[in-house]
Protein backbone atom coordinates (compact mmCIF):
# COMPACT_ATOMS: atom_id res chain seq x y z
CA UNK A 1 0.00 0.00 0.00
CA UNK A 2 1.26 3.10 -0.78
CA UNK A 3 2.25 5.95 1.83
CA UNK A 4 0.62 8.33 -0.71
CA UNK A 5 -2.75 10.35 -0.18
CA UNK A 6 -5.59 10.73 -2.88
CA UNK A 7 -6.19 14.88 -2.92
CA UNK A 8 -9.43 15.88 -5.03
CA UNK A 9 -10.11 19.20 -5.95
CA UNK A 10 -13.86 18.90 -7.83
CA UNK A 11 -15.05 21.90 -9.30
CA UNK A 12 -17.57 22.48 -11.64
CA UNK A 13 -15.04 22.96 -14.80
CA UNK A 14 -12.62 20.73 -14.11
CA UNK A 15 -11.50 17.82 -11.19
CA UNK A 16 -8.16 17.76 -10.24
CA UNK A 17 -6.24 15.02 -8.94
CA UNK A 18 -2.50 14.15 -7.28
CA UNK A 19 -0.75 12.56 -4.57
CA UNK A 20 0.33 13.93 -1.07
CA UNK A 21 3.22 12.31 0.32
CA UNK A 22 3.48 12.10 4.16
CA UNK A 23 6.88 14.56 3.58
CA UNK A 24 4.26 16.77 1.79
CA UNK A 25 5.64 16.36 -1.85
CA UNK A 26 2.80 17.18 -4.27
CA UNK A 27 2.91 14.42 -7.36
CA UNK A 28 1.25 12.75 -9.89
CA UNK A 29 -1.15 15.73 -10.75
CA UNK A 30 -4.03 15.53 -13.13
CA UNK A 31 -6.71 17.61 -14.70
CA UNK A 32 -9.44 16.49 -15.96
CA UNK A 33 -12.60 17.76 -18.06
CA UNK A 34 -15.78 17.10 -16.31
CA UNK A 35 -17.83 16.98 -19.80
CA UNK A 36 -15.57 14.22 -20.34
CA UNK A 37 -17.16 11.47 -17.67
CA UNK A 38 -20.75 11.12 -16.45
CA UNK A 39 -20.04 10.39 -13.00
CA UNK A 40 -17.34 11.36 -10.32
CA UNK A 41 -15.92 7.71 -10.18
CA UNK A 42 -15.56 7.46 -13.84
CA UNK A 43 -13.13 10.84 -13.66
CA UNK A 44 -11.29 8.58 -10.89
CA UNK A 45 -11.29 5.71 -12.09
CA UNK A 46 -9.69 7.16 -15.73
CA UNK A 47 -6.98 8.67 -13.15
CA UNK A 48 -6.19 5.60 -10.77
CA UNK A 49 -5.90 3.85 -14.19
CA UNK A 50 -3.01 5.20 -14.90
CA UNK A 51 -1.28 5.00 -11.39
CA UNK A 52 0.74 2.15 -10.68
CA UNK A 53 -0.30 -0.05 -8.13
CA UNK A 54 1.79 0.44 -5.62
CA UNK A 55 0.64 4.50 -5.65
CA UNK A 56 -2.52 3.31 -4.50
CA UNK A 57 -4.09 4.67 -1.36
CA UNK A 58 -7.03 4.20 0.89
CA UNK A 59 -6.91 7.88 1.92
CA UNK A 60 -8.19 10.44 0.41
CA UNK A 61 -9.70 13.92 0.81
CA UNK A 62 -11.63 15.91 -1.63
CA UNK A 63 -12.77 19.56 -2.18
CA UNK A 64 -16.15 20.03 -3.77
CA UNK A 65 -18.00 23.31 -5.58
CA UNK A 66 -21.07 21.92 -3.75
CA UNK A 67 -23.12 22.27 -0.33
CA UNK A 68 -22.13 18.69 1.55
CA UNK A 69 -24.89 18.42 4.03
CA UNK A 70 -25.57 14.65 4.00
CA UNK A 71 -24.54 11.29 1.96
CA UNK A 72 -25.79 13.02 -1.61
CA UNK A 73 -23.97 15.56 -3.33
CA UNK A 74 -25.24 16.78 -6.26
CA UNK A 75 -22.99 19.80 -8.20
CA UNK A 76 -24.12 23.29 -8.19
CA UNK A 77 -22.69 23.71 -11.40
CA UNK A 78 -22.21 20.62 -12.65
CA UNK A 79 -24.40 18.02 -13.47
CA UNK A 80 -22.75 15.23 -11.43
CA UNK A 81 -24.30 13.57 -8.24
CA UNK A 82 -23.03 10.94 -6.31
CA UNK A 83 -23.31 9.20 -2.86
CA UNK A 84 -20.64 9.70 -0.71
CA UNK A 85 -21.09 6.16 1.00
CA UNK A 86 -21.10 4.36 -2.47
CA UNK A 87 -18.12 5.87 -3.00
CA UNK A 88 -16.20 4.59 -0.25
CA UNK A 89 -17.82 1.42 -0.83
CA UNK A 90 -16.56 1.05 -4.31
CA UNK A 91 -13.03 2.06 -3.50
CA UNK A 92 -12.25 0.46 -0.21
CA UNK A 93 -12.78 3.44 2.18
CA UNK A 94 -13.83 3.59 5.20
Amino acid sequence: MSSSRLLGDIGATNVHFALLERDGRIHRHETLRNLDYDAIDEALDAYLGRLEGNERSKEAAFGIAAPVTGDRVAMINAPWSFSLAALKKKYGGH
